[in-house]
């Protein structure tokens, strides 16, 4: 049995919000999990909305219900407007299932089904209105039409899907055959092309079906075809509509008769006893359908939501019918089917959103077993030889054995070979590199020190590539190319390969004096001496140090050479090299000043730091098979990711593996106590306080200086955004404050897909006084634009966190003044020890937050390192080692603060010791020497 999780809503209202036992089925166990999710209020009136302007479609595309008549009318702005308020819905819809409560389901449900085959199955026929708020019937009907297909759960899963519940009944066999189907095509078909319909049915027969069609049949004949016959599927093409309260629906059997299909009942209920497995209706407004086919306990069934038109009825047909039978299962087969139908949304909105399956819990998803083809062609094949002479069955079964020797003699031609054939060797095997032996390549493997990767790819790099781009700089990338030479020379020409190196060091040293901001260049200068080969290592040691050493500050490197200690760097680069990835930079620049600073300190134990950089794009499948490679090489520990989103994927991996460190994720992890979706495993650090910190700053910020109020634009679809504006709404209502909240009308949502900035602004204007800006980091280009809506006269004071800490704001010069914002650190406080090391391995260049949170993330390993007694042990003794050593309460590296770097369950412990959190301004510092404006972000 397949692994199955059923949503019951047993009672609540949109408005009260609801009761929700989540139950999970593996196998034959069930366990029960019990929720509360929040109320919704505006749902079924946005839903009301989206279908009246979607019916009123019905009379200019054709898809009206049985009881009016078609016309052939094109009206745009109908079509926008039902775009428009499916829109507001889907917006709507996704926010509710954003909150924490559903999330904690999703979560249950992936963490309880690894894999991405399993079934989800909404029941909801049960409510029971225990709040007396709203309508416990019309809740149910909204319900059951909600785009469930939209809930992130199915996003990456391409094998699962959802159904609505139909009554436990036992579980279907599966289909033999012949597949018999019962295909009826019903009356009032002006305009309609049931023809078309009707071919797709008949060429089923080639696949192992029976198809009988009746086509306009009166009741006697339905009633008598379900009655004295056996079908596996009973399939319905013409008018059909459900009655209020989608209680029951009836159907345009012919061109005088509407049958409810009440009328049916006795006799569906036999075709059930008899078999029938599945109902099909490819008509309009099925749901009332569903309700009494569930009541005779068919066990599957397809219908349309709402009302369809005949080409998306007939694209639907066609799609499933090609899915399915390929062997794809039903859910499977019906989710395609709807995906290819989005084709059609330009002409006709919504399609996808139509089709829906009812499921009995017990039942297994149907398949059409390719076995079918093959019981169908040798019955065709009887059916031949049983219409023929005695004298041609005789002539072709000798052909048959001539045919089957001639076979035989191709099949086994060694016979016919010479000595000189028989002689010949065997191919010799060849041997996979890492990169053909990955679905990810490397450039590590479990190779001696002396050794570096022999094959350049495409998602790391220990100095055979640059990801980002500086000034166009020639040279580093003719040391990458000396470096990539040199490792490819390390196992067999030691000498060639000192040259080599003795080249790429000397590249990247004059790449560091013409840009000595350059991050990349400095860790791969650090490597490309940690390869360095032992036999030459020690007569080169002071040459190698001097080209290590920056401004006045001497290089003391180890004195001999010992293996290296790896560790991996992930970083946002997205591979596009026309721009420069400023964050990518900045937490590059924190890695390579501590690898510096180790390395000319004469290394760990005598044992240089080797960092190997990897790249991510910030993308979540990224995240994972970077993840993945990082585990199964030799590193000790991962500084990374970049983003909360990726951090959770990937440290499903790391957990229990290998110690990752985050430098820049802030999003306010799970605790005992908050239940909140954003989990991550004991494995898991992050030397950033947590969004909390930055929240109660900037709350702190806005009641006691603005106290009026408040909008919020953020991204429902993203946990940081979303965890944030959770967070400041529930100090509103701490506080009882929440009046002070405008609500937006769902206009300033930046990954919606009607999200416009000046509608944002329109919405908000003359109501809001502040606007809190929270973006996640793939619309950050919409925030800026939003900051660009805002006029001056629109006296709205603007905040925001981390992520609008970039040198693009303040390259919005006056529209970003005043922009108040909450961060971890700003330049021009008091400076550390760690900001006037900085200036001088950066030629003076600021740094950010970033920078400094991965310096402690890296002081964070280097300390580990350092307290470890298990290095001369296995990577896994390493890092089992490093995990306790970081996780104990009496730990503390000293970082770029100038306080302690402690953790409290893998977040940074924040105490009145802690110099973590400030208040910042985007001001005017200075003008250019063009006399344009500079501005930075400068402490309050």
């Amino acid at each position: 049995m397949s692994s199955l999780a059923i949503v019951i809503v047993s009672s609540g209202s949109f408005h009260g919000g609801f009761k929700v036992n989540l139950r999970i089925r593996k196998g034959t166990n069930d366990f029960d999990y019990h929720y509360q999710v929040p109320v919704a209020p505006e749902l079924p009136k946005l839903y009301e909305e989206f279908a009246t302007s979607y019916h009123q479609l019905g009379g200019a595309f054709n898809f009206s219900p049985i009881t009016m008549p078609s016309a052939q009318i094109t009206n745009c702005s109908l079509v926008e407007d039902c775009h428009a308020a499916a829109d507001r819905l889907e917006d709507s819809f996704i926010i509710w299932l954003s909150q924490f409560s559903w999330q904690e389901i999703r979560l249950k449900i992936e963490n309880t089904f690894k894999s991405d085959e399993f079934r989800v199955i909404f029941q909801f026929d049960n409510i029971q209105n225990s709040t007396q708020i709203g309508n416990a019937s019309s809740d149910v009907a909204c319900l059951k039409r909600l785009p469930w297909h939209l809930w992130d759960l199915f996003e990456n899963r391409e094998n699962t899907y959802f159904a609505l519940s139909l009554q436990d009944t036992p579980g279907n066999p599966p289909l033999r055959y012949p597949v018999k189907i019962l295909a009826v095509f019903g009356g009032s078909d002006e305009g309609l092309e049931l023809k078309k319909d009707k071919k797709l049915l008949d060429n089923l027969k080639a696949k192992g079906a029976e198809v009988t069609q009746l086509t306009k049949p009166t009741r006697e004949e339905l009633s008598n075809k379900l009655w004295n016959q056996k079908w596996d599927v009973l399939f319905f093409a013409g008018h059909s509509s459900s009655y209020p309260g989608l209680k029951s629906g009836e159907l345009a059997i012919n061109d005088t008769e509407h049958l409810s299909l009440r009328d049916l009942k006795k006799s569906l209920k036999k075709a059930v006893s008899k078999g029938l497995k599945l109902a099909i209706f490819n008509s309009c407004d099925g749901l009332g359908l569903a309700a009494v086919l569930d009541t005779v306990k068919v066990p599957q069934i397809i219908v349309m939501r709402e009302l369809v038109p005949d080409e998306v009825a007939r694209k639907f047909l066609q799609y499933f019918l090609e899915s399915f039978t390929t062997g794809k299962s039903l859910y499977s087969a019906v989710r395609e089917a709807c995906e290819r139908l989005e084709a059609l949304e330009g002409r006709y909105p919504c399609a996808s959103w139509l089709p829906v399956i009812y499921q009995n819990r017990n039942a297994e998803p149907l398949r059409w077993s390719n076995k079918l083809y093959i019981f169908s062609w040798l019955f065709s094949f009887k059916r031949f030889i049983g219409s023929i002479s005695y004298r041609k069955k005789f002539l072709l079964t000798l052909i048959a054995l001539i045919t089957l020797a001639l076979i035989l003699i191709l099949q086994n031609p060694i016979k016919f070979q010479t000595d000189k054939d028989k002689a010949s060797p065997p191919p010799i095997a060849t041997i996979k590199t890492p990169s053909q032996t990955s679905n990810i390549s490397s450039t590590t493997s479990n190779i001696p020190s002396t050794q570096a990767p022999t094959t350049q790819v495409s998602l790391s790099s220990y100095g055979q590539k640059f990801f980002t781009v500086i000034n166009n700089n020639a040279t580093r990338e003719n040391g990458a190319k000396a470096f990539g030479e040199a490792v490819n020379l390390l196992s067999n020409n030691v000498r060639e390969a000192t040259t080599k190196l003795d080249e790429a060091i000397n590249y990247f040293s004059k790449s560091l004096l013409e840009n000595p901001n350059d991050p990349e260049a400095r860790i791969y200068l650090n490597n490309a001496i940690s390869y360095y080969p032992k036999e030459n290592y020690s007569n080169n040691v002071e040459s190698l140090g001097k080209k290590l050493a920056i401004a006045k500050n001497q290089c003391n490197l180890p004195e001999s050479k010992n293996d290296p200690l790896k560790i991996a760097v992930v970083t946002p680069i997205s591979f596009d090299k026309t721009s420069t990835p400023d964050m990518a930079l900045e937490i590059l620049r924190g890695v390579a000043q501590v690898q510096h600073e180790v390395n000319c300190a004469k290394g760990i134990r005598g044992r240089m730091l080797q960092v190997a950089i990897f790249a991510d794009g910030n993308k979540e499948d990224l995240a994972v098979k970077v993840a993945q490679e990082i585990v199964t090489l030799d590193f000790l520990a991962v500084i990374g990711h970049s983003t909360s989103t990726t951090t959770v994927k990937a440290g499903n991996v790391y957990d229990k593996n290998i110690v990752a460190i985050s430098p820049v994720s802030t999003a306010v992890r799970d605790s005992e106590n908050k239940r909140r979706p954003y989990v991550l495993g004991e494995y898991i650090f992050r030397t950033p306080a947590n969004d909390m910190v930055a929240i109660d700053a900037l709350f702190n910020y806005w009641k006691n200086n603005i106290n009026k109020n408040i909008a919020i634009a953020f991204s429902s679809n993203y946990d940081y955004s979303r965890l944030y504006r959770q967070d400041f709404l529930d100090k509103l209502n701490n506080d009882k404050l929440n009046r002070f909240y405008v609500d937006d009308n769902r206009k300033c949502i930046f990954d919606s897909n009607a999200f416009n900035p000046e509608d944002c602004v329109n919405a908000i204007r003359g109501k809001a006084k502040a606007l809190l800006i929270i973006p996640d980091s793939t619309n950050f280009g919409k925030s800026l634009n939003l900051l660009k809506a805002l006029d001056d006269s629109d006296d709205i004071q603007t905040l925001s966190g981390d992520t609008m800490y970039s040198s693009e704001t303040l390259k919005l010069n006056d529209k970003a003044k005043n922009l108040v914002i909450a961060v971890h650190w700003l330049r021009s406080q008091q400076p550390t020890q760690f900001e006037q090391q900085a200036q001088a391995f950066w030629g003076n260049a600021p740094i950010n937050w970033r920078t400094a949170t991965t310096y402690d993330a890296t002081q964070v390993i280097v300390k580990a390192l350092k307290t470890s007694q298990q290095l001369q042990n296995s990577k896994e003794d390493i890092r089992r080692d490093l995990q306790k050593i970081i996780s104990a309460l009496n730990f503390s590296a000293k970082g770029a603060f100038n306080d302690g770097i402690r953790f409290k369950d893998g977040d940074r412990k924040i105490d009145e010791n802690s110099k973590f959190g400030v208040i910042g301004r985007v001001e005017k510092i200075s003008t250019d020497k063009d006399g344009q404006p500079r501005y930075d972000f400068k402490p309050i």
